[in-house]
């Protein structure tokens, strides 16, 4: 689960999200998208290297030169992913067993009685 949130991070940021669908249209290098967003190449490389951690983008060096292009179905999977962790039962999902157990204890808590109660009183006034 913290894998498909580390990937919805770095699709957070806007720049991010332009140079994808940037890259979308077709390859290119660290410059052309310095020159299109009116960035510094270091910044720009920075959004980069973030994307290409997160599976979204695949560097292809020549030379001096570094050519970015998007992964092929890298979006999908995660929207494949993400589904895939809301179908599976949550006892089941990796690192989520404790917060599954309290959620099956929900009905009996009293923190829950409580709240409902002041939440129904509020309701009425």
């Amino acid at each position: 689960m913290k894998d498909i949130a580390d990937r919805f991070k770095a699709l957070a940021e806007p720049t991010r999200l332009k140079i994808l669908r940037l890259l979308h249209k077709k390859e290119l290098c660290v410059c052309e998208i310095a020159e299109i967003l009116r960035m510094s190449q270091p910044r720009v490389s920075q959004h980069l290297k973030v994307l290409r951690l997160a599976g979204f983008i695949r560097e292809r060096k020549v030379k001096l030169w570094s050519f970015y292009s998007l992964v092929s179905g890298a979006i999908d999977g995660l929207f494949a992913s993400l589904q895939q962790v809301m179908q599976t039962p949550l006892e089941k999902i990796p690192g989520f067993s404790e917060e599954a157990a309290r959620f099956e204890k929900l009905p009996d808590s009293e923190v829950v009685a409580r709240c409902r109660k002041a939440c129904r009183t509020d309701e009425n006034n």
